[in-house]
């Protein structure tokens, strides 16, 4: 009977090293020599002779290895000194790389009084011609989900993760059941040598460090991962069935389908209507059902059919899978074809445009500029080019070019009356829900939910669409009138500075309030409708808690104002008109930067008032809930659908109970959705168990550069007395109308992990100046959030750690 292979017990850094290195086949363990600081003590000159007899002409690493770094339920990582090239023929360079790792041990013992002797300095030759180099987890850290976590750098330093000091940081997650083909190289051999590191071990729990050198895997650590929470078989089957469950719909998806032309999809968090950015990336059943019933079933493609876009009836633009939610790209982007096209050249153009999307992900939430021609703007050339190159030959471009000029003039002339339809439907939702409001006391909340949310898509949402689409056919204007030289950077900022939108009033009147020039319960009658996470139940609005939101500061428009209002000079106004001219268009100028300028202040404005049904809405959702125990957060975990159902009828305690356990459910649900991870952008089945964080190219406004200490914000602020943003650049995951409240403060700059070139941050700094980076993306954004000094380049496009910007 043959034994069974004995287990690889972990140890000490050095010791686990040397257990490995006979036993493993898939990667190299480099050689070592192992002191203790007891013999370092007791012989330095000896210790000295030991190294540079081993290492004679080559550079070294020395390291710590303490027993106090790798154990079970502890960990010291990053806490004690490595020395990296160390010159080995130098005896001063040894003595003085063993003597900083000892005084590291010294700073920092595990506790008072603790015998350093046995603490251990690992010495190994230094790794040359490194590709590759970072960490693997075998799980997820947060939330314990059944991922192997590569956590890597390209560079060729082989402590940039380790020190959290990369540029150039990626992160890749695999899921356990993932298949190992499906992995590029390098990644699968650190992947294999994971999972042989777990057999040898009989550990599931590992954290790996590890370099890539001439194609081969060289192993630095191997310790027990600590912060890995409690992993449940249960947990890790519902993500299996889950991630199947996944694929089996983009499968069934993935084919031509009616009402649609193009032959396959692709989805994304962050095109167009950017779910992750509005709702976040794991959303609640109430805010994805809201969202859903106020945009994403059918208002989006209503509003551009009325300026003269494709309508692809009867799709929603939102599915949701595995609890993230997407937009299904196909359908997104035939409401970008011109409606009359023709059949043949739309379905040859979503395939192009999808398959540009899979070349270049990075541009998923850049899709209206840099993907799509949504608009005859004056970078057609570039999509000329592309598709030129792409096999469209000069008829189909020129057909696309003239029904894009068309529909371009139809819009900036005010798309043959829909905007003064949108603005009368503006005035009418106002008028609308004050008369729903003053007769509230006598209806029941949940009819009078219904009532504002029916009202807010009819005549909010839908009129806020219509702007929304004439604000990104001016965005892609301006844009492309600096692409091409025809204004410089200082035009355009300059420009956008003088559109004051809703944000301007809200900052005056903050201040005027702050001063006692107006009283709270009138700036709250306006704003007070704002809560950071528009959509989310669980959030306290401005008017629910406002001595959280409305602290005593000075606004950045005091710091900024003092200098004349900008004035775009009348050559740059000359060489519009003749790029409109050269272009065929029919409008002059002054027409396109009035539409510049109204269609930015009135998509803020439209946005401002169907936010104010919707805050209302949640508030009697929320009444309904406290009359029969059920709280915000019981209430978020119900969708709309579910909420409403009960209106109309006679409602019992049998009723309310099975609201509760659905809630129950549903939260139960989320929590082990949380263990879930998907991409931003899935092009195929492979993103769905192998997730790539992208390199995002953030949206930088103005060209200012600023270097200031960080910090970051969540929706809610902390006390004014504790939470000091003047002169900080922020950190914001999102930022949507409910984060008015960081203007109140002279922040120095903005960063968020999600946001577009048109999203409401965008252009409220464009408004006031303030130099920003939207939508950076995870790996960045995660960066950022280590860093205490950020540096903002936005003309170089450039934003980092101060350290690491030059």
């Amino acid at each position: 009977m043959t034994s069974p292979t004995p287990r690889v017990p972990l140890g000490t850094k050095a010791q686990t090293l040397d257990r490995l290195r006979p036993r493993l086949t898939t990667a190299t363990v480099l050689d070592q020599l192992t002191l203790t600081v007891a013999e370092w003590a007791a012989d330095r000159d000896g210790c000295v002779r030991r190294i540079q007899s081993r290492y004679a002409g080559r550079r070294t690493v020395v390291r710590s290895s303490a027993a106090c770094e790798d154990t079970a339920t502890d960990s010291a990582a990053g806490v004690y000194d490595s020395v990296l090239d160390v010159v080995t023929d130098d005896p001063r360079a040894v003595a003085d790389a063993v003597d900083a790792v000892v005084r590291a041990y010294e700073r920092k013992p595990p506790e008072d009084g603790t015998d350093l002797g046995g603490f251990e300095i690992l010495v190994q030759p230094m790794l040359r011609d490194v590709t590759m180099s970072g960490v693997v987890l075998s799980r997820e850290l947060q939330s314990s989900g059944p991922y192997l976590v590569v956590n890597y750098d390209e560079g060729g330093r082989t402590d940039t993760v380790t020190a959290g000091a990369g540029d150039t940081q990626r992160v890749v997650r695999v899921h356990h059941g993932a298949d190992p083909a499906s992995l590029d190289a390098p990644l699968d051999a650190v992947v294999a040598t994971l999972r042989e590191v777990m057999d040898l071990t009989g550990e599931d729990d590992l954290d790996m460090e590890f370099a890539v050198s001439g194609g081969r895997v060289h192993v630095f650590q191997v310790r027990p991962l600590v912060a890995a929470g409690p992993a449940h078989a249960a947990a890790d089957a519902y993500v299996r069935a889950a991630l199947d469950g996944v694929k089996a719909v983009i499968r069934d998806r993935d084919r031509p389908r009616t009402g649609v032309y193009g032959s396959r999809t692709a989805y994304s968090d962050m095109t167009d209507w950017n779910p992750a950015e509005i709702i976040g990336t794991r959303p609640r059943p109430l805010a994805v059902s809201l969202y859903r019933r106020l945009v994403m079933k059918d208002v989006w493609r209503e509003a551009r059919r009325r300026l003269g876009y494709h309508d692809p009836a009867p799709h929603h633009l939102m599915v949701t899978l595995g609890g993230h939610p997407y937009v299904d790209i196909r359908n997104d982007f035939n409401s970008y074809l011109p409606a009359d096209l023709g059949p043949e050249l739309s379905h040859k153009l979503i395939d192009h445009y999808l398959d540009r999307l899979r070349a270049f992900p990075e541009l998923h939430d850049k899709a209206e500029f840099d993907i799509c021609a949504t608009s005859l703007a004056f970078d057609f050339p570039e999509h000329e080019r592309r598709m030129a190159e792409a096999g469209f030959d000069q008829g189909e471009i020129d057909r696309l070019r003239d029904c894009l000029r068309r529909l371009t003039t139809r819009v900036v002339r005010g798309g043959d009356g829909q905007f003064e339809e949108m603005r009368c439907r503006i005035v009418a939702l106002t008028a609308r829900r004050e008369r729903t409001l003053a007769a509230a006391g006598d209806e029941h909340p949940l009819l009078v939910a219904e009532t504002l949310l029916d009202d807010g898509a009819a005549y909010g949402t839908l009129p806020f669409s219509v702007v929304v689409r004439g604000a990104f056919i001016a965005t892609a204007f301006w844009r492309s009138l600096l692409a091409t030289g025809v204004i410089s950077r200082e035009e355009h900022d300059g420009f956008l500075t003088t559109v004051e939108t809703v944000s301007t009033e809200f900052t005056a009147d903050l201040d005027r309030h702050q001063r006692g020039a107006l009283p709270r319960e009138d700036f709250l009658a306006r704003y007070g409708h704002l809560r950071p996470g528009t959509y989310d139940i669980t959030v306290p609005s401005y008017r629910d808690a406002p001595d959280r939101y409305l602290a005593a500061r000075r606004t950045h428009r005091e710091t900024a104002a003092g200098g004349a209002p900008y004035v775009l000079p009348e050559a740059a106004k000359k060489a519009i008109q003749a790029k409109l001219d050269e272009f065929g268009f029919d409008f002059g100028a002054d027409v396109l930067l009035d539409f510049v300028r109204e269609t930015r202040v009135l998509r803020e404005r439209y946005k401002f008032e169907f936010t104010k049904n919707l805050s209302h809405a949640l508030d009697f959702l929320a009444e309904f809930g406290a009359r029969h125990g059920l709280s915000r957060d019981d209430l978020s975990f119900l969708s709309v659908e579910d909420l409403l159902g009960q209106a109309n009828r006679e409602l019992t305690g049998a009723d309310i109970d099975r609201l509760r356990l659905l809630a129950e459910h549903n939260r139960e649900h989320h929590a082990l959705q949380a263990r879930i991870h998907l991409p931003d952008v899935i092009t195929g089945l492979r993103d769905v168990e192998v997730i790539e964080s992208q390199v995002r190219l953030p949206n930088f406004v103005t060209s200012r550069r600023t270097t200031a200490p960080a910090v970051a914000v969540s929706g809610l602020p902390e006390q004014p007395s504790v939470r000091a943003l003047a002169g900080r650049v922020v950190l914001a995951e999102n930022a949507d109308p409910g984060y008015e409240w960081l203007f109140s403060h002279d922040i120095a700059g903005l960063v968020t992990k999600y946001g577009g070139a048109a999203s409401h941050m965008t252009i409220r700094c464009a408004e006031f100046g303030i130099p920003a980076a939207i939508g950076c993306g995870e790996a960045a954004f995660e960066r950022l959030l280590r860093a205490e000094t950020i540096t903002l380049d936005c003309a170089a496009g450039r934003v980092g750690p101060a350290h690491l910007v030059p």
